[in-house]
């Protein structure tokens, strides 16, 4: 039997540039949230100052933020969740429907906690629940065990989850991977073939991400002198140094972190799941196979890259998916559990 209509999650991914916002399924699967919406800070806004009433900054000023306020620990005030889902999804009283909330794998306890305590006290919440971004990308694509590759334009990481779990020695940031980063790295790269009559003379980080999302591509052979623009950006993300490991090497951290004794690596290798939007790169599931059969510590063990269609959007559609199922409904906090258990109540439910 579904979920009454008047009943049914609504789940929210908070990403910096896109809001993804929608109801948990209902008798079939979605791809897709309901609704995207575009932050002051997509590339999509156009370049004037303002949007919808909100300030758009310089990518100078976005760089500060980013550096002064950390990505995943975002949320939305009252007010705006409120006025988001009444637009979007018809709502009148967000409160009365339960609230799932997409996280990164990197968020720190304080920041859990704050978000708690927004969705309780702020918005009015009778049923709030966090999801790992990494487990819910599992979730959608039918796994529960895998490596999750996950890029956005702020934020990037790999992290091993085994049966559900998460551990916490098994998360490597690499944020040089991030969608912000190679945008960055992507607009040097025209500025120099600016040497060559091949460039563009003015490009902003904006302008930059324009040309990563149209032409940027990963090739099969990795060749750092290719006079290709557009294979030039997909390399930034295999460049290996002191600081930057490339994506494969991550992969192999998180793997060998997650399990010393090889008893379990061949479920690793076999999900490689990506996630975000910026793995949408043509050719980098082929390429990241390619360079991990090259580095796999277990010979016998076959990888897999899985890249679905909707991996840009692969968080919000696992919270969706779990949302729905019966199982689920433990791990609700309610507000009776937030009234008597306080923060506490994270230790008991929303484990990673």
């Amino acid at each position: 039997m579904g979920i009454p209509s008047e009943n049914r999650p609504v789940v929210l991914d908070l990403g910096h540039c896109k809001i993804r916002i929608g109801f948990s399924i209902h008798r079939e699967l979605k791809l897709k949230p309901d609704h995207v919406v575009e932050t002051p800070f997509s590339t999509k806004c156009s370049d004037s100052n303002t949007i919808s009433g909100c300030h758009i900054l310089h990518d100078e000023e976005v760089h500060n933020i980013i550096a002064e306020h950390c990505a995943h620990c975002k949320s939305l005030s009252g007010d705006s969740l409120q006025s988001l889902t009444k637009e979007y999804l018809g709502i009148e009283e967000i409160r009365e429907h339960p609230i799932l909330l997409v996280e990164s794998a990197l968020t720190d306890r304080r920041c859990r906690i704050a978000k708690l305590e927004d969705f309780f006290e702020e918005v009015g919440a009778q049923r709030f629940a966090l999801a790992n971004e990494g487990l819910m990308s599992l979730y959608a694509c039918g796994r529960h065990t895998g490596v999750v590759v996950v890029s956005g334009h702020t934020e990037a990481y790999c992290c091993a989850i085994h049966e559900g779990i998460l551990p916490p020695y098994a998360i490597a940031p690499m944020n040089h991977n991030s969608g912000y980063e190679l945008a960055k790295a992507t607009r040097d790269i025209l500025r120099q073939g600016c040497q060559t009559g091949n460039g563009y003379h003015d490009v902003s980080v904006r302008k930059a991400v324009t040309f990563m999302e149209t032409c940027g591509q990963v090739d099969l052979v990795g060749d750092d002198s290719s006079a290709d623009a557009g294979s030039q950006v997909g390399e930034q993300l295999f460049k290996t140094s002191a600081k930057n490991p490339g994506v494969h090497q991550v992969v192999e951290q998180v793997i060998y972190q997650a399990d010393e004794e090889l008893e379990y690596n061949h479920h690793y290798y076999e999900n490689v799941v990506l996630s975000g939007g910026t793995t949408k790169l043509p050719g980098l599931a082929e390429r990241l196979r390619d360079e991990l059969e090259k580095t796999k510590v277990d010979i016998s063990a076959s990888v897999s890259v899985i890249a679905t269609p909707y991996r840009e959007h692969a968080a919000w559609v696992g919270g969706s998916i779990a949302a729905s199922l019966p199982t689920f409904q433990n791990c609700w906090i309610t507000r009776q559990d937030y009234e008597e258990f306080g923060e506490n109540i994270l230790r008991r439910k929303c484990l990673r």
